[in-house]
């Protein structure tokens, strides 16, 4: 059985430290000293993680340090928190959908079921998220 990730902020790896603070901007020079950009942290992949955050400067310098996108990375915006608590206004809807963008530009798929089962481009109705219901047609994010 896998260790349990750890609990407590000063026992967070580097790179999940950067993620949690959204500190984009330390993630070459943590990659640099050998963190692993394609390392995963409570079950999910960090590229994934970024994107549950919607911090679209951190997948981008994730894709940009050599992490791999999983074929279904977006399924992480299915979850049920996303949108009930983490997407609040239009400015955060934005940053959602340009990681989402991000994702899908290299090797993510936006054909993939949310966590009740259904298409996840449902749980994002165009009259309440226009912007990540946009790129999950396969339009571009503004």
């Amino acid at each position: 059985m896998p260790a349990e990730p750890p609990n407590t902020e000063s026992e967070w790896p580097p790179l999940v430290r950067a993620i949690f603070e959204f500190d984009s901007a330390r993630v070459p020079q943590i990659v640099a000293a050998g963190a692993d950009p394609n390392g995963s942290y409570a079950g999910k992949r960090l590229v994934e993680l970024a994107a549950y955050h919607g911090d679209d400067k951190m997948v981008f310098a994730l894709i940009a340090a050599g992490a791999t996108v999983p074929r279904d990375a977006l399924r992480v915006l299915g979850e049920i928190d996303i949108k009930d608590w983490k997407i609040d206004g239009p400015e955060s809807e934005g940053s959602y959908a340009r990681a989402a963008q991000h994702l899908i530009e290299h090797g993510a798929t936006p054909h993939v079921s949310a966590e009740d089962g259904g298409p996840l481009i449902e749980t994002f109705p165009a009259s309440d998220y226009p912007n990540i219901h946009r790129v999950l047609s396969g339009g571009e994010s503004q």
